[in-house]
């Protein structure tokens, strides 16, 4: 019988993509999120690489080539995200040129030039969800693939906890507590489509995914996504939805019962927050969170004087080493790469609330899409303060996902730019759609 190994599966499995990124990008790119969420971390020579990198080289390749002669409809997001792609190389650059980048690194802490083209990739990856996607059909079907990977994802991370007994984690190379940002971005997109249910059969679906994601958090802990996931629910439900503030308390009162004793003590240790908690065993290090914003301080007084324009580049501080993505963006891109940043936090504010307040004027079937994305980027908001979030790789992958389906979402909508290819379309209707279930939706 023949063996296959598996350098020639993957090979394999390379071709068939390329052919399909080709022949059908809109197919290809359903592939991304689930590769993003569950792909493990592969050895490349002296580098290690994700699927997703070598896929991504193939769909960009596919969305060029349509791409050839044919008129683009823009986005609000498209200037202050090429950008944001120009300052992260020039930074890097700068770095190399003065020391605190090294471009030739292979190791993943220090590796700069991967980096930058790590953040070339997740730009491009934008540029091909809105140049890929067309209509709100499209969208909803990528956001529930995306949905899916999620879910993936925490289901395998809570298999791995009780194989370790002590932690949910991911493939092979996700970071720690990877498997909570997962949860939370499922909460959020959950929560969208839960509040502006009008069937019994979209509430219990939409719930169930809620109450399964709340329940497999804890168990990444990660307290960073779980305080963000909170705030989150406590938003939603005081500007929304008001039933679900119940699920606060009872489920505060619930985590001695729920959870392993070590899972609860890390929740319960949030109460803590400003107090100098020495390590245990039992839920580790305390908060502290004034002692959680130090290091960024303390990097940010030493790049800022050195180089205030560029920074020190991309890399040139470990990941771990400055828990804030605002800091971190200070340090490696410099006050050029923050206001960059800053632009793109406050045209996505102005992005997603234009979709949302047009989808619901016209009581869309998009709005549950468009409130969805909105608590998504409000998690991402929150949990950046505590850990970088769109600088790594795996979380800045699922972060552009979501930028890229609010860009979509926005033109369709609030722009009601028609669809280019309105006639056989490659993939149909997708397979689930609320406006099925959802009686009250008028057409968009």
């Amino acid at each position: 019988m023949l063996e296959l190994s598996p350098q020639l599966i993957g090979i394999v499995f390379a071709g068939m993509y390329a052919v399909l990124a080709v022949l059908n990008p809109r197919g290809a790119l359903f592939l991304i999120p689930p590769a993003v969420a569950l792909g493990p971390e592969m050895p490349v020579g002296q580098i290690s690489v994700r699927p997703e990198d070598l896929m991504m080289v193939a769909l960009v390749v596919g969305w060029a080539l349509r791409r050839v002669g044919q008129p683009r409809v823009g986005t609000p997001m498209d200037v202050p995200l090429v950008l944001y792609g120009v300052a992260g190389l020039a930074a890097t650059l700068w770095g190399a040129a003065i020391g605190t980048a090294n471009l030739w690194s292979t190791h993943p802490w220090t590796a700069s030039g991967f980096h930058a083209l790590k953040r070339i990739e997740l730009v491009l990856l934008f540029f091909v969800i809105t140049d890929t996607l067309h209509t709100v059909d499209d969208a909803r079907t990528l956001t529930y693939v995306f949905m899916a990977s999620l879910a993936a994802l925490n289901l395998y991370a809570l298999l791995r906890f009780h194989e370790t007994g002590h932690m949910a984690l991911g493939p092979a190379g996700t970071p720690v507590h990877e498997p909570g940002l997962a949860a939370m971005l499922n909460v959020g997109l959950a929560l969208g489509f839960l509040v502006a249910s009008q069937t019994f059969r979209t509430s219990a679906l939409f719930g169930a995914l809620l109450l399964g994601s709340l329940y497999v958090l804890p168990f990444s802990l990660g307290r960073n996504f779980l305080v963000s996931t909170l705030a989150m629910l406590l938003l939603v439900g005081l500007s929304r939805k008001r039933s679900l503030l119940l699920l606060l308390p009872l489920g505060w009162v619930l985590v001695p019962v729920l959870f392993p004793e070590h899972v609860a003590a890390r929740i319960l240790s949030l109460r803590e927050a400003l107090a100098d908690v020495p390590y245990s065993e039992a839920y580790g290090s305390g908060i502290n969170l004034p002692q959680r914003f130090q290091p960024g301080l303390y990097y940010t007084s030493r790049a800022l004087p050195q180089s205030p324009v560029f920074g020190w580049g991309l890399a040139s501080v470990s990941l771990g080493s400055v828990d804030n993505e605002y800091a971190l963006q200070l340090v490696t891109t410099g006050l050029l790469g923050f206001l960059v940043f800053l632009w793109i936090a406050v045209t996505l504010v102005r992005t997603t609330r234009s979709a949302y307040r047009a989808a619901r004027a016209s009581s869309a079937p998009a709005l549950p899409l468009v409130a969805g994305l909105q608590n998504c980027l409000v998690g991402y908001g929150l949990y950046s303060l505590f850990s970088p979030s769109i600088s790594a790789a795996r979380a800045g992958a699922f972060f552009f996902l979501v930028v890229g389906l609010v860009a979509v979402v926005h033109r369709c909508v609030a722009e009601n730019v028609p669809d280019p290819e309105p006639v056989q379309r490659v993939l149909g209707r997708p397979a689930f759609d609320p406006r099925r279930l959802e009686g009250g939706w008028r057409s968009a």
